[in-house]
């Protein structure tokens, strides 16, 4: 059961999960961009992702490989717990609802997998009723000893999933069914990338003609054109990370500005954003600067709802940093830490009451 602070009518929320808590923070997000605390709701062990939909929040519980549902009060922000799910795997590190808001989908880091579990009307998370396993390995001995299913994700179409797999190197191509939720390999059930490039999180453009995705163990960005009548990913462009390579940069976050003429990659080591400006015609990336993050191991990034603001989720000195966004140029503009002591932040969630 959250404990929070009384709130204004029509405020809006900033909800962040944790890497090793097993509470997700509750701000409230003021029209000048500011975070207030505002209370934290308990969802056991280590809630490092989470998501909205339809009045309810749910979070991944990574160490105890579950789904956790939360109903959001929007009297005052708080979160009612619903239901816990196994997820069949361990290391839940990603979740997500279909375009629907009838199926939440998860992929399990530890063991290799993903799963769907059916949403009821009322928001209650259902028993899965599709699980597919990944198998295989990398060349990376401590990173790539077999499958990390990293993130699961629908294209904008609601008919294909797309999991990047850090630990074989591939993004396996599934198809979803919106009717059961069942998800079934693609014709081709998967794109490989480079051995040892450990593919983390993936992003599509506005348009759905290209991808991109974030290889954490290479510092690579991969820039994929994409058949929504398919369902396929196609290689078209590999670039690093950073402008000046550094060793230990580890990329987690990819992000594209609704206007889909820039691309944002957050880095952890280097504590930086790259910034990439894509070619509207061809979908190819050009690197334009790497933005201090003005954190330390920065991860999870999202924008506020009209996108002027990027917020970043900084693992390692517990903050959240807020970055003025400019559309013309994709340029970024530190605003400061507008949120500290945080238990180390990987990701967040806006929600307006």
């Amino acid at each position: 059961m959250a404990v929070v602070l009384p709130l204004s009518q029509g405020a809006r929320m900033f909800y962040v999960g944790s890497y090793t808590d097993t509470a997700i923070s509750i701000f409230t997000l003021g029209s000048d961009g500011n975070l207030t605390p505002s209370g934290k709701a308990d969802a056991g062990l280590t809630p490092t992702w989470i998501d909205f939909s339809a009045g309810h929040l749910f979070s991944t519980n990574e160490q105890n490989g579950a789904v956790v549902d939360f109903q959001v009060n929007f009297d005052d922000g708080g979160l009612n717990f619903v239901n816990r799910r196994p997820a069949k795997g361990n290391g839940t590190t990603h979740l997500s609802v279909d375009r629907s808001n009838r199926f939440l989908l998860a992929a399990n880091y530890g063991s290799g997998s993903v799963i769907v579990f059916p949403i009821q009307q009322d928001g209650t998370i259902e028993p899965s009723v599709s699980f597919q396993q990944h198998t295989g390995h990398g060349i990376n001995p401590d990173r790539q000893e077999g499958p990390h299913a990293h993130q699961i994700i629908l294209d904008a179409e609601n008919l294909f999933a797309f999991s990047p797999d850090l630990g074989v190197d591939k993004v396996y191509q599934y198809r979803f069914d919106v009717n059961t939720g069942q998800l079934t390999p693609n014709t081709v059930p998967y794109v490989e990338v480079l051995p040892g490039d450990g593919p983390r999180h993936i992003a599509f453009h506005p348009t759905s003609r290209w991808a991109y995705l974030a290889c954490e163990l290479s510092s690579t960005i991969i820039t994929f054109s994409y058949s929504p009548q398919t369902g396929n990913l196609t290689p078209i462009q590999r670039l690093p990370a950073l402008l000046v390579p550094q060793t230990g940069n580890a990329p987690a976050e990819v992000l594209v500005l609704p206007n889909g003429r820039y691309v944002y990659l957050s880095n952890r080591g280097n504590d930086s954003v790259s910034i990439f400006s894509v070619d509207q015609e061809t979908g190819m990336l050009t690197a334009v600067d790497n933005h201090a993050g003005g954190g330390s191991t920065p991860r999870g990034m999202i924008l506020d709802p009209l996108g002027k603001v990027l917020y970043l989720m900084n693992q390692g000195s517990g903050t959240v940093t807020a970055h003025s966004v400019d559309y013309e140029t994709g340029l970024l503009s530190s605003r400061g830490v507008v949120a500290s002591n945080v238990v180390t932040p990987v990701t967040a969630v806006i929600v307006d009451l």
